[in-house]
């Protein structure tokens, strides 16, 4: 890119403190701006083997951040230590825009112990960073040992059809997410 860098933006890019942090996704927000979905390293003391937490940033096209949104960014569920193997993420999550001006965020979640079964989880995000559909989200897969790799897809209406892989029969499932975090479709049975 040829050119002076915008205003606001320093020559190596805007740093932002906090916790050590790695899984980014980025999210388009529909007005020139941006969310990165990311795992962050900020626990240490009670969260036994996976200190991790996804939580989610928004900047504006100028690279400023709104009031709404702290430091460290907002967590996506109110749960400790995601899927994956020595802190990967390996494609369990996946971030995609809401069509509202929101995000959805799919990922695997240990219950329990890393070692623990693991459910399919979606949140709904709006503009300002609240978590719309509750402090955990909505479960679309019921607990298994088996972690899932997921993939996301707007309805076009503020909810999502989530998509993953499982190593039980038939191997690929979907599940419809209302925009007010229903489950649509029916029960999955493992």
């Amino acid at each position: 890119v040829e050119g002076e860098p915008a205003a606001g933006w320093a020559d190596e890019g805007l740093r932002f403190g906090g916790p050590p942090s790695h899984n980014i996704r980025n999210v388009s927000d529909g007005a020139g701006g941006c969310y990165f979905v990311f795992n962050s390293k900020d626990c240490y003391a009670h969260c036994g083997a996976d200190p991790s937490q996804r939580r989610v940033l928004r900047l504006g096209p100028d690279g400023s951040r709104s009031t709404s949104w702290p430091e460290p960014g907002v967590a996506v569920a109110k749960l400790w230590g995601p899927v994956g193997v020595g802190g990967g993420d390996a494609g369990r999550t996946d971030a995609i825009p809401d069509g509202k001006g929101g995000l959805l965020v799919g990922w695997g979640q240990h219950i329990g112990h890393r070692t623990g079964p693991v459910q399919l989880r979606v949140q709904r995000m709006d503009s300002l960073g609240t978590r719309l559909w509750g402090d955990s989200g909505v479960a679309v897969r019921p607990p298994s040992a088996v972690s899932p790799r997921v993939a996301l897809v707007a309805d076009g209406h503020g909810g999502a059809i989530t998509a993953w892989t499982d190593e039980q029969p038939p191997f690929l499932y979907a599940q419809r997410v209302s925009s007010a975090g229903g489950l649509e479709w029916a029960a999955i049975e493992n």
